[in-house]
């Protein structure tokens, strides 16, 4: 939301230098608020259908596409939001953050050649992009380039040492490196900046699993709970198992596929513990429901 008030003053800037003040200017001008209403509102459609009349009065305002762009990619239309940012970079409007954008989409998409592609061409016309280099420090990670990654992370917060992102991605890269101890200095910066945020408590907890920690972890864990994160009952429901609390294992994991009941690995995890406590029926309702899902 931040990007499109951003582009709405800047397209109420364009306006009053290059458009002529007719009615047919304020026309596009209401259209282009409506659709920031309509957006807050998350009426995408909505949204979508006021950029488009905008569009149709003048073809040539590249904010417009640019803004379509954003609200298609949350819609997951991604290939019109690609279109609509393919636009933007043609008029040559705000490149590093169209390229940006882009690479948003393309990742979503599965496209991580493309998206990587973005992502360089964004910090290539501004290397002060930090949400460009933590992106791009994220596809590395999944591609097993954990130095590229951790260089780019170091990058984000040489620009912005404040970036609470930045340091949980360059916890977790730590992490799946097994360097347990710069991942948690890592997660705590993130915490001590964004102390709202449930996942840096996940993430912060499933170090301290892996450390044998898990009374720290299980803090975390209902700490993240606390905030909302109801994802985090599988952690949960795992650490008491591992402590032999079964009972509150079986409540965590029934709390968990209340949450999601597709969550195949949480019936798993629950038909575990039914049958360390000896409710073999239940253990075995819960491994066919598994496997059921998993076809």
């Amino acid at each position: 939301m931040k990007k499109l008030i951003l582009f709405l003053l800047l397209f109420l800037f364009c306006c009053a230098l290059n458009l002529p003040a007719n009615a047919q200017t304020a026309t596009v001008e209401d259209y282009f608020k409506q659709a920031i209403t309509l957006y807050e509102q998350k009426d995408f459609g909505g949204a979508i259908a006021k950029l488009t009349k905008a569009i149709e009065i003048d073809p040539n305002i590249p904010a417009l596409y640019y803004n379509r762009g954003l609200t298609y990619g949350e819609m997951r239309n991604f290939d019109a939001a690609i279109a609509d940012f393919n636009k933007v970079i043609e008029m040559k409007f705000n490149l590093p953050d169209a390229y940006f954008s882009r690479g948003l989409t393309f990742r979503k998409r599965g496209s991580l050649d493309e998206a990587l592609a973005d992502y360089t061409r964004a910090v290539e016309l501004n290397p002060k992009h930090p949400k460009a280099y933590v992106n791009r420090g994220n596809i590395y990670i999944q591609r097993g380039k954990h130095d590229l990654a951790l260089a780019d992370f170091n990058k984000a917060l040489e620009i912005n040492s404040r970036d609470d992102i930045a340091y949980n991605d360059r916890g977790r890269a730590y992490f799946t490196r097994g360097k347990y101890e710069q991942a948690l200095a890592d997660y705590n910066q993130a915490i001590a900046i964004n102390p709202s945020n449930p996942l840096r408590y996940v993430n912060r907890g499933a170090v301290y699993a892996e450390k044998g920690d898990d009374e720290k972890a299980l803090a975390d864990f209902n700490k993240a709970a606390e905030l909302g994160f109801t994802a985090v009952y599988y952690n949960l429901g795992i650490l008491n198992t591992r402590k032999g609390n079964f009972e509150q294992a079986i409540k965590d994991f029934t709390r968990a596929i209340s949450d999601d009941p597709k969550f195949a690995e949480a019936y798993l995890k629950r038909a575990q513990v039914y049958r360390k406590t000896g409710k073999i029926d239940l253990a075995v309702a819960d491994e066919q429901k598994a496997q059921a899902l998993k076809q």
